[in-house]
């Protein structure tokens, strides 16, 4: 009765060890993890999305289709999803507004200038109910 006693006491041991080490080694993970992150956080960051991923990313965020934004229609929401497509392809992307008006359906860049002036004054308007994508 005693060796098996001694055998739950040894296996018990092996077990904490074992926790232990464990606990040890996804605290140094943990730690290398957080000096990557930390050594990473304040670089610049290189990415720059494309066009085409601003497109989608509106077209969810006002639940359209990306025909709609880019296409001739004159409807309150989508000429507004429009307007937000250009103003944050101008500042995300770094193209140019004639590349943007190209892009959105061969319009003018003169046309993506106005909208990424009016963008910020028509959200502001609308207030709550709109949230930036970025």
């Amino acid at each position: 009765m005693a060796m098996i006693d001694d055998r739950r006491i040894r296996a018990c041991c092996r077990h904490i060890i074992r926790l232990r080490h464990e606990r040890m080694i996804d605290r140094a993970i943990a730690r290398a993890a957080a000096h990557a992150a930390q050594d990473t956080a304040f670089r610049p960051s290189t990415y720059r999305p494309t066009l085409r991923r601003t497109l989608l990313r509106i077209a969810a965020v006002f639940k359209l289709h990306p025909n709609d934004i880019v296409g001739g229609g004159r409807h309150r929401q989508v000429a507004f999803a429009r307007h937000a497509f250009m103003y944050w392809a101008r500042r995300l992307t770094g193209k140019s507004l004639p590349q943007i008006g190209r892009f959105c359906g061969d319009r003018d860049h003169t046309t993506v200038l106005h909208s990424v002036r009016i963008y910020p004054s028509k959200r502001r308007e609308m207030g709550r109910y709109v949230r930036s994508i970025a």
